[in-house]
């Protein structure tokens, strides 16, 4: 039996709408605090058009500030004479955050936001919810032409594949032959989508399982629907390696805010509620829900351990060659 792998790079849902990177970029430096609000659970949204922020007297103002400002304080110190790359930017925060480098810019602008807003929250506070609306904001702009981010199962869902005809005659010739292994480093749900044609239906895997999964999300009527969850076996003609991850895959997170495990949601299922099933001592079911679990799980920076966002060399924790945007 033969065996094929292939990778798809990031363009390769940029047929169906998706935004490319220089695309995403110039969104995350055009955004401001009227384009999006944060709710009390902790879930970002993007405005409608003239829509106002509900929760505009809330402290979740505050986090929509410092998301929209960290980028423009960002961009004025880091991209002189660069563009803007919201992976590297992210490198960037995720280095402050685990105080792998010290700057002393950053720490400037973090006294005078502090004062601004009279408040009195860390470095470490306010990273750590940057972080989360960060990476809501990604998948939330991270879209197809439609505003798609899933696709109902179903021959039925909208989606035109012409575009893909060539590709996916390919990866059925192949599939008669042995197994396909697909590697990608795609966020989106768009290859997914094409276990809606007859030809892929029931022959995909992609290490996750529904049978037996003590993990549920909530539909729209606040139904409880067991969740698929990763247990590591690729069983299908075609197996599928999202190498950065995916805006279907959720951490659930145990007591002691450790990930346990992964699980995907699909089409209609609350972004926010995940729940796991277990059995008292006395044989009752009960669940146990995810208060932190906000956001995918997916890579928001780059794969490079030399950061790139300053010219000069940099000192902290960790010393860094630096080079030039």
């Amino acid at each position: 039996m033969e065996e094929i792998s292939l990778m798809l790079g990031a363009g390769f849902s940029v047929n169906q709408g998706y935004p490319t990177a220089q695309i995403l970029n110039q969104e995350l430096i055009g955004l401001s605090i009227d384009d999006f609000y944060i709710a009390t659970d902790g879930n970002l949204v993007l405005c409608e058009k003239g829509q106002e922020d509900p929760f505009a007297y809330s402290d979740y103002v505050i986090q929509k500030h410092y998301l929209v400002e960290l980028i423009t304080f960002y961009r004025t110190c880091y991209c002189i004479g660069g563009e803007f790359s919201y992976e590297i930017f992210y490198d960037f925060v995720e280095d402050l955050f685990h105080e792998r480098i010290h700057d002393a810019e950053f720490e400037l602008f973090s006294v005078n936001f502090r004062n601004k807003y009279k408040i009195d929250d860390n470095n470490a506070n306010l990273l750590s919810h940057f972080k989360n609306n960060f990476n809501q904001l990604i998948g939330l702009l991270v879209v197809d032409n439609n505003k798609n981010r899933y696709y109902k199962p179903g021959v039925n869902s909208g989606l035109n594949f012409d575009k893909y005809t060539g590709f996916i005659d390919c990866l059925y010739r192949w599939g008669k032959a042995g197994l396909v292994n697909i590697h990608t480093l795609n966020h989106d749900l768009f290859f997914e989508a094409f276990t809606n044609l007859s030809v892929f239906q029931g022959r995909l895997s992609d290490g996750f399982k529904e049978l037996g999964s003590p993990y549920y999300g909530e539909d729209d009527n606040h139904c409880k629907i067991r969740l698929p969850c990763f247990v590591n076996e690729y069983i299908g003609q075609y197996r599928l390696y999202k190498l950065h991850g995916s805006f279907d895959y959720y951490p659930f997170h145990s007591r002691n805010n450790a990930v346990e495990n992964f699980v995907k949601k699909g089409y209609g299922i609350s972004e926010s509620d995940v729940y796991k099933e277990e059995v008292s001592s006395t044989g009752d079911r009960f669940y146990v829900r995810d208060f932190i679990n906000y956001h995918p799980d997916f890579l928001s920076g780059t794969t490079s351990k030399i950061l790139r966002y300053k010219e000069k060399p940099y000192y902290g924790t960790v010393f860094y060659n630096l080079k030039k945007i």
